[in-house]
């Protein structure tokens, strides 16, 4: 970020003082250079890297009004290494902290910047192996069946690690280890790369070649930094799959983190945002853009090119490529937004791009782990309350404080299903205004309901032993409060 210094953020009185000191410094950190050339504090250089704050983030000297880059003789303005002035305050006592503090406080687009650098540890290249029968021909008479072997390529995220045993979690789309063509559809030749470790070769072997002169060949993918991972389960209505790695070597001795997910729920229309993953299966690149839109619906064919799904998305305009499927798209903090899975491809169209929001990746992350982990089936589980909701009204409005736009529904049951479990208490017209699931563990987890998909979604966290309470208007005015308990028998299966 090349920040005209004239313009550093004004968020308090007190900031003509904090600006003379960073001025103070920047005249300290000319000094150094003169007299010292680029002599570099290792310590707390190395305090820095250990926060994973390892980029060469610069400023510019004020601008002659030409093109930005004239200093007041016409000549070429120096560059300013914001770490130095960092260490220069430090030094002179006019700054505590660390780096990351300084940039929040001054620079806080350059924090974006090491946000998105420390995310790259949060993101794995994927490439999925399946195989399929052909028959050749290869005389006029006869067919020789050949197994042909090929890999795809993808995305996923670190949804847990332990460094320590070298286990991980991932989770990515379903349709990334799904290929209904395939003779398995389920992958069972994972391989995963953690960034900086994507190094493979992947060639043709055993080549056939038919009556009329067409070849066949299958792939082979070697690499001394491939990861087996299996998967542990997942939901083609969702897009959302799991996949466990165990005692991994790389694993233990990589900078492999856990993502910090951000509440998605909280996310607003034009808000800067990164997708993270292997796009177009060249590496782990990052694309940016911004939220177009919060929260939609699309539908297409599932995995199994079959099952018509729905899904809840969020729309934006940063680029997305084959390859990106169940990468991350961030926020300028470096949390997940959400799950990237899909984009519309059109000569008439720019940059749409969609990813599942975050709430809900973690939520089908947790009930695939919940019902498969150790177990034979590969799919979720629901506990489904029997009634469908829809805006009975919808409004934007406008919070002055935060300068952020937000849209706000009134949310009311349309449908009560007869052998449901909300039959006979809840009924159609009710405004549901809060939720709250009690867990068999005893935590809780509360839900003001201000949009028609925040009951939905709150639900998938709901398992059998679970207790979920629901706050209605009657359209008398009277407020009820619907209680159920869940139990095995009810769980519905998500394919």
């Amino acid at each position: 970020d090349h920040r005209d210094l004239h313009s550093f953020p004004t968020r308090r009185s007190s900031d003509l003082k904090q600006t003379k000191k960073i001025l103070t410094a920047i005249i300290a950190v000319f000094i150094v250079i003169v007299m010292c050339g680029c002599s570099t504090d290792k310590s707390l250089y190395n305090t820095a890297l250990k926060q994973g704050l390892n980029q060469n983030s610069t400023a510019t000297l004020p601008a002659d009004g030409k093109d930005g880059l004239d200093g007041k003789d016409g000549k070429d303005g120096d560059t300013l290494d914001l770490y130095k002035i960092y260490q220069t305050l430090i030094e002179l006592g006019e700054f505590s902290g660390t780096y990351s503090d300084f940039i929040k406080e001054y620079f806080p687009s350059e924090l974006s910047t090491l946000s998105i650098n420390k995310s790259l540890k949060n993101v794995v290249s994927i490439f999925s192996g399946f195989t399929t029968e052909i028959n050749v021909r290869v005389s006029a008479n006869s067919y020789e069946t050949y197994t042909q072997k090929y890999f795809t390529a993808g995305s996923g995220i670190i949804y847990r690690v332990n460094k320590d045993s070298g286990d991980a979690i991932i989770v990515t789309n379903y349709h990334v280890i799904f290929n209904a063509d395939s003779n398995e559809q389920i992958s069972n030749d994972v391989n995963v790369f953690i960034y900086g470790k994507e190094q493979m070769t992947v060639t043709s072997t055993n080549p056939i070649e038919d009556i009329y002169g067409n070849k066949y060949t299958s792939q082979e993918l070697t690499s001394n930094y491939s990861i087996k991972a299996k998967v542990l389960g997942g939901a083609i209505n969702y897009d959302i799959a799991v996949l466990k790695i165990t005692d991994s070597d790389i694993i233990k001795n990589s900078e492999a983190k856990q993502t910090n997910f951000a509440n998605s729920d909280d996310i607003t229309v034009g808000e800067k945002s990164y997708a993270i993953g292997n796009a177009s299966g060249m590496g782990i690149s990052t694309t940016a853009g911004i939220v177009s839109v919060d929260s939609e619906y699309i539908s297409m064919l599932g995995a199994d090119n079959a099952t018509t799904c729905t899904f809840r998305v969020i729309r934006t305009d940063t680029a997305v490529n084959p390859g990106n499927s169940g990468g991350g798209l961030f926020n300028t903090n470096g949390e997940l937004i959400g799950l990237v899975n899909a984009k519309i491809a059109s000569s008439k169209i720019e940059n749409i791009g969609y990813a599942i929001p975050s709430n809900i990746v973690d939520a089908v992350a947790k009930s695939i782990i919940h019902y498969c982990d150790g177990e034979e089936d590969l799919t979720m589980f629901r506990c489904l309350l029997g009634i469908n909701v829809t805006s009975t009204t919808s409004s934007a409005v406008y919070d002055s404080v935060t300068g952020k736009a937000t849209i706000v529904e009134e949310v009311s049951i349309s449908n009560v299903a007869s052998s449901s479990p909300a039959s006979g208490t809840l009924e159609v017209g009710d405004i549901i205004t809060k939720a709250k699931i009690t867990k068999s563990t005893g935590k809780i987890i509360k839900k003001d309901i201000t949009r028609t998909f925040h009951l939905v979604d709150l639900s998938l966290y709901l398992y059998a032993g679970d207790t979920i309470e629901i706050s209605v208007t009657k359209q008398d005015g009277t407020v009820v409060t619907f209680s159920h308990t869940f139990t095995t028998l009810e769980l519905t299966e998500i394919k």
